[in-house]
C-alpha cells in the first residue's frame, strides 16, 4: 500500500472479505474468519469488550500515573454511553480482522489477499481504523478515511462511520491492550519481560 490507491485497494480487499465471511456456503481464504463470525468468538462486541477493558485497566492501573488512572477511570465509567452513541450510528456488528495492516496483504493493484486471521473475531468493523490509519503516510491519512468511510456508508445506507470512527478511536487502543493482556496471560514468564509494558503502552 504505497499510495492512496493502494491504501484504498486494502480497504476494498478488507470489505470484500468481510461480505464474503458473512456469506453462508462461500468457500475462500476467509473461512476462518467466517468461522469465528459465526461463533462470535472472540467476542470483541460491545457488552464483551466493555468488560474486557475495565479488567485490563484494573490490572494495569498500578503501572499508570495518577493522573491516566484518574482517565481512564472516566472513561471506563463512559463506555456504556459511548456504545450507545456507537450503535446510534446505524453500522452492524461484522467480522473483525484484528490485526489490520499493509503487512498482511499479499498480491497486487486491486488483486489483494488478506492474511493473518488469527486474531479475528466478532465486533464493530471500524475497530480495525485507527491501526490501519496509523500506518497511513499523513499526507494520505484524510483520504483513506474518506475511503473508508465511503465503503461503510455502501454497506449501511443512512449510516454516520465519520461518527462511529471518532467514537471508538479510543476504544480500540483500550482493545489492543487487552489483545496484549490476553497474550501476556499465556505465554511462559520467561518470555513476559519482553512484553510486560505492552497493556500500558495502549
Amino acid at each position: 500500500c504505497a499510495s492512496v490507491t493502494g491504501w484504498s485497494a486494502c480497504v476494498d480487499s478488507y470489505a470484500d472479505a468481510r461480505r464474503t465471511a458473512s456469506t453462508p456456503g462461500c468457500a475462500s481464504p476467509t473461512v476462518c474468519g467466517r468461522q469465528r463470525l459465526q461463533a462470535r468468538k472472540p467476542d470483541w462486541r460491545a457488552s464483551a469488550l466493555e468488560s474486557l477493558i475495565k479488567d485490563v485497566i484494573f490490572r494495569t492501573g498500578a503501572e499508570l500515573a495518577g493522573h491516566d488512572r484518574e482517565t481512564l477511570a472516566r472513561f471506563a465509567d463512559e463506555l456504556p454511553g459511548r456504545f450507545d452513541a456507537v450503535a446510534a450510528c446505524g453500522i452492524s456488528d461484522t467480522l473483525v480482522h484484528g490485526d489490520f495492516h499493509p503487512g498482511n496483504f499479499r498480491g497486487q493493484g486491486n488483486a489483494l489477499t488478506l492474511l493473518d486471521w488469527g486474531d479475528s473475531g466478532v465486533g464493530h468493523p471500524l475497530l480495525d481504523q485507527p491501526a490501519f490509519l496509523e500506518r497511513a503516510p499523513d499526507s494520505e491519512k484524510e483520504d483513506v478515511k474518506n475511503h473508508w468511510n465511503n465503503q461503510c456508508l455502501s454497506a449501511w445506507p443512512g449510516s454516520n462511520p465519520a461518527r462511529a470512527a471518532e467514537l471508538l478511536a479510543p476504544v480500540a487502543a483500550a482493545r489492543q491492550a487487552v489483545i496484549y493482556r490476553r497474550f501476556l496471560d499465556n505465554i511462559e514468564p520467561d518470555e513476559q519481560i519482553y512484553h510486560r509494558a505492552d497493556p500500558a503502552r495502549w
